[in-house]
């Protein structure tokens, strides 16, 4: 029944043969890798807003600098990353970039930021999604927490299937939501400069916080998640159609130039309309912004449907780079190896449900609300974005000629990653209280737990490790030991087997029901005669002490011999009839799993109706 369902959901197993990237043209790559960065602009520019209305409509002036200060970060990183490109050709994330240049312990850093980063890309592009659709239509009968969920349950299903990068299917609603929002930007432009009535004002707090350095950087920090995602093109070489890296710079230049208007022009606009964000998110200021421009038309709903769709994208970039960098760190021995393991589609099934599980707790525990999650966002890809500029900073200092052209470009790397290292830093303080802590906590564990498992492997590395081995294989005599309880077809198989592996076996009985010893004895008799049924009395009732004094007696008398117990154990037809059974193999194998010298073997007899 299990397999029935699990191939009606997941679908049918595929070869080993199937794995691997559909190659890409350069626009339908920009698409599909874009969504995660692109959809941003649906709650970057809105966060810079939302800090600055803080302290009265007075401080919403500055949002075009911050804006501004914002797309300028956007270039240096852009920049950076086409320099990336350059030093590894065939694409290289910030685990593997920190760890080959700037040693393992910056290469775990790198990871643990971005593991945390994916988990909350995957919550926020989902919380945010959703806004985007009760900002269109706010009288759906359901609370934004479940709905969140169920598109969160829906998406690790879809990518348990197995989802390929089918070109036009992931790249048309990325060309969707840049249509929108340029048709907006250019609706709300037009009717801005034809003399239209702007909408009227919002009503903001009447408590206002004072305007200083602290907010300003505040909203800079939190309009600076508008660059989460811009690292994916980097990662995804492969995808692209030959030549490979020169197709992935330039769409990185391209990403850089829609990017930066995008956001630009959405916090241009929503300022000098008077567009306020609502704290209590009972609509977007993207969806302000549209409902000015667009009016209440068909379009309109485009715009919030688009939004929709790109950040559901975005959210499951996160479902392939999560398993992906995670399959790499256990690989190395950092994380634990079932993770590297591929399932029956092909995917990296542990991983994804591993995301999906820490994504739907974010999820539940904020209220599906991008407010309180926006402050743990962010922070680890600024890390990730240091790592890797000073990562290719020192791949460059390398080389053993450094023109002037690359001494140039190694030290827009140095500035670059520190102006980004600034930028996580301003990220860690300004929103400490608002759970960057948490950030900044939990990278310090992951830390930790990445050093006890891979002390653990390398210590069974070693303690299974052929080196100083002395000797060839030896021959022992073997003696097999099988417990026995009553006398069944599963004991007569078990029986059989054991004559199999050895001519010396001893069964054994321990008694825990005298009164029943008798009829055992003459059952035996009959269906086993030659073998010795071996009656050890236990006025204690404890069969796994009796027994493993059984054993220890044993090895006294033969030290130089093998000893085998071999489990009889019939299984039922249906698993919850196990429920009915004292499971006395199991407890008994679970007694004596940790004796070395005792080999264990169960042997089956399956039950059928």
């Amino acid at each position: 029944m299990w397999r029935s369902l699990k191939r009606f959901l997941f679908g049918h197993p595929l070869p080993s043969a199937l794995a691997g990237h559909e190659r890409l043209p350069l626009f339908l790559a920009l698409a599909i890798l874009s969504s995660d960065a692109l959809s941003s602009v649906a709650y970057g520019p809105e966060e810079i807003l939302l800090v600055l209305s803080q302290a009265g409509p007075v401080a919403l002036v500055l949002t075009p600098l911050i804006a501004l200060a914002i797309a300028g970060l956007i270039w240096i990183v852009i920049i950076s990353y086409r320099q990336l490109l350059n030093a590894y050709p065939q694409g290289g994330g910030a685990y593997t970039v920190a760890k080959e240049n700037l040693g393992p312990f910056a290469g775990l850093v790198a990871g643990a930021a971005l593991l945390i980063d994916y988990v909350l890309t995957v919550a926020v592009s989902i919380s945010a999604g959703i806004d985007a659709i009760y900002s269109a239509w706010t009288d759906l009968p359901i609370n934004q927490t479940e709905f969140s969920l169920i598109i969160l349950f829906v998406m690790v299903l879809i990518n348990l299937r197995g989802v390929r990068e089918s070109g036009w299917v992931f790249g048309l609603p990325t060309y969707f939501f840049i249509g929108a929002v340029f048709l907006t930007l250019g609706m709300g432009l037009w009717r801005s400069l034809s003399g239209a009535p702007l909408p009227p004002p919002a009503s903001l707090s009447s408590t206002h916080s004072s305007l200083g350095w602290f907010l300003i950087l505040k909203a800079f920090s939190s309009g600076a998640v508008t660059l989460t995602g811009i690292e994916a093109i980097s990662n995804a070489v492969s995808i692209f159609r030959p030549p490979e890296h020169q197709n992935a710079s330039r769409s990185l230049f391209y990403l850089g130039v829609l990017l930066s208007v995008m956001s630009l022009g959405v916090a241009f606009l929503s300022q000098h309309l008077g567009l306020y964000p609502d704290p209590q998110k009972s609509e977007t200021l993207l969806s302000q912004l549209g409902h000015w421009a667009l009016g209440n038309g068909v379009i309109y709903y485009i715009l919030q449907l688009s939004t929709f769709v790109v950040l559901f994208l975005a959210a499951n970039a996160s479902f392939s780079a999560f398993p992906q960098l995670a399959a790499l760190m256990a690989i190395d021995g950092y994380l634990p190896r079932q993770l590297r393991n591929r399932g029956d589609r092909l995917v990296f099934s542990n991983g994804i449900i591993g995301i999906g599980v820490l994504a739907g707790l974010l999820i539940y525990r904020s209220g599906a609300s991008t407010q309180y999650l926006i402050p743990l966002y962010a922070i680890g890809v600024f890390i990730a974005f240091t790592l890797s500029q000073w990562g290719v900073a020192r791949h460059h200092l390398r080389e053993r000629k450094i023109s002037w052209s690359r001494r140039a470009g190694i030290g827009l790397l140095m500035v670059g990653g520190a102006i980004t290292a600034i930028v996580a830093l301003i990220f860690a303080i300004t929103k400490f209280t608002e759970g960057a802590w948490i950030v900044l906590v939990l990278i310090p564990v992951i830390l930790w737990i990445f050093h006890v498992i891979h002390a653990h492997y390398a210590s069974v590395a070693h303690a299974l490790s052929l080196e100083g081995r002395q000797g060839s294989l030896r021959t022992r005599s073997s003696v097999v030991v099988i417990p026995v309880n009553a006398v069944h077809r599963g004991t007569l198989r078990a029986l059989d087997y054991a004559l199999s592996l050895s001519s010396e076996v001893h069964a054994v009985y321990i008694e825990l029901h005298p009164d029943e010893t008798s009829r055992l004895l003459s059952q035996w008799k009959r269906w086993c005669p030659g073998i010795e049924l071996k009656i050890v009395h236990n006025p204690y009732r404890s069969f796994l002490q009796a027994f493993e004094q059984y054993l220890n007696e044993l090895k006294a008398e033969k030290p130089k011999s093998t000893i085998t117990v071999i489990l009889p154990e019939f299984v039922p037809a249906r698993p919850w009839q196990q429920l009915l059974h004292n499971q006395s193999a199991l407890m008994l194998k679970l007694y004596l799993y940790g004796r070395e010298d005792v080999i264990l073997i169960n042997v089956p007899y399956h039950l059928k109706e």
